[in-house]
C-alpha cells in the first residue's frame, strides 16, 4: 500500500478544497467553479470523504491522485466535502498535514433553515425515518449516533454549530487561506459570489460560468430506487469495470430522472422558535469570530418557501 504520507510533484492532487456546510450551496458553487478553464473540478470528487473515510484515506495519495487523471494542467484542482466543516476536530490538522497551502471554502447558512433542510434530505435519501422533524432533532440532541453515516446526515443541529468548526480550522490555516461566503448571496447574487471566489482563488474574476441551479426541492418518484442509488453500486467486480466518475454521473442522472417537483414543507414556527434560541448564541460568537453581519440570520420570515437549494 502507497504511503499515505507521501507526496511527489508528479500526482496531481487539490490544492483548493470546498469544506460545507451541508445545504449551504455547494454543489452549485462546486459546478460554477468547476467550469472556470484555470480550475479542474472532477464532478466525482465533489462529495467524496477521503481526508474522513479510513477506507479510502489509507489507501494513500497515489491512489487519491488516480482520481484527477481528467487534469489538463491546470492551475486549481478542486476537491470538496460538506462534512469536512462539520467533521473540522478530526480533519482540519489532517488538511494541513497534507499540505498548508490549501485554500478552503465555506459556505454559511442560516443554521436553523440548514437543520430543517438536512432533515428533508435525509427523509428524501432513505437516511432518515423519524416522520417528524421535532423528533428527529430531540433524537439528535439524545446522542448516540456512532456511525459516519448516521453522524453526518442526522446530527441537525450540530452540523450548525459553525463557530466551534472553524475555530477548528483557524488553529492551523491562516484566515486569508479561508473565503467564507453566505448561502443567501450565493442564491440572491450568483454573479458577484463567484466573482469573489475567483478572486480568492487568484484566477480571472472576470469570467462568467453558466450559474446553473442544483439539488432543486422534490419528492423521489420511486422511493425504494431513491434508496438504491444512495446505496450505490456493490463493491467488486463493478467499482472495477465502472470508473468512480462515471458512476458518479450515472447516480446523479438517475436521481434527478427520480425526483418529481413538490412543494417544500414549511417549518413549524413553534421548532423555528426554538431553534433560533438554540443558536442565538452560536451566531454572535461566529460574528465576533469572523466578523461578518448576520443579523438576516435573526430575521428570518418564518413564511418564506426555499424552493431551490444551488
Amino acid at each position: 500500500m502507497p504511503d499515505k504520507n507521501a507526496s511527489s510533484s508528479d500526482l496531481v492532487l487539490p490544492n483548493l478544497i470546498l469544506i460545507g456546510a451541508q445545504k449551504s450551496g455547494s454543489t452549485a458553487v462546486y459546478d460554477w467553479l468547476s467550469q472556470h478553464p484555470d480550475i479542474y473540478g472532477n464532478p466525482a470528487m465533489k462529495d467524496f470523504p477521503f481526508f474522513c473515510k479510513p477506507e479510502y484515506f489509507d489507501k494513500g495519495l497515489d491512489w487519491f491522485a488516480g482520481h484527477f487523471k481528467g487534469h489538463r494542467d491546470e492551475p486549481i484542482v478542486l476537491h470538496g466535502y460538506v462534512h469536512y466543516l462539520f467533521l473540522a476536530e478530526e480533519v482540519a490538522q489532517r488538511l494541513k498535514d497534507f499540505n498548508p497551502d490549501l485554500k478552503l471554502i465555506v459556505l454559511l447558512r442560516n443554521p436553523v433553515e440548514r437543520a430543517f433542510s438536512g432533515y428533508l434530505q435525509a427523509r428524501k435519501t432513505g437516511n432518515e425515518h423519524t416522520a417528524s422533524f421535532e423528533d428527529a432533532i430531540t433524537a439528535d440532541q439524545r446522542g448516540g449516533l456512532q456511525t459516519l453515516r448516521d453522524k453526518v446526515d442526522r446530527s441537525y443541529l450540530t452540523h450548525g454549530l459553525y463557530a466551534r468548526q472553524l475555530e477548528a480550522y483557524f488553529r492551523y490555516f491562516p484566515r486569508e487561506q479561508i473565503h467564507l461566503e453566505l448561502y443567501d448571496a450565493v442564491r440572491s447574487e450568483p454573479a458577484a459570489c463567484c466573482a469573489r471566489l475567483f478572486r480568492f482563488i487568484g484566477v480571472n474574476p472576470g469570467f462568467l460560468p453558466q450559474l446553473r441551479r442544483k439539488n432543486v426541492y422534490g419528492r423521489p418518484r420511486i422511493a425504494a430506487l431513491e434508496r438504491a442509488v444512495q446505496k450505490g453500486l456493490p463493491h467488486g467486480l463493478v467499482h472495477k469495470l465502472i470508473p468512480l466518475s462515471l458512476r458518479t454521473r450515472l447516480r446523479q442522472a438517475l436521481r434527478t430522472l427520480n425526483t418529481a417537483p413538490a412543494d417544500k414543507p414549511i417549518m413549524n414556527p413553534a421548532t423555528r422558535s426554538q431553534l433560533a434560541d438554540f443558536y442565538r448564541d452560536e451566531i454572535t460568537h461566529l460574528e465576533s469570530l469572523t466578523g461578518i453581519d448576520l443579523q438576516s440570520w435573526r430575521t428570518v420570515d418564518p413564511a418564506t418557501k426555499d424552493p431551490a437549494t444551488p
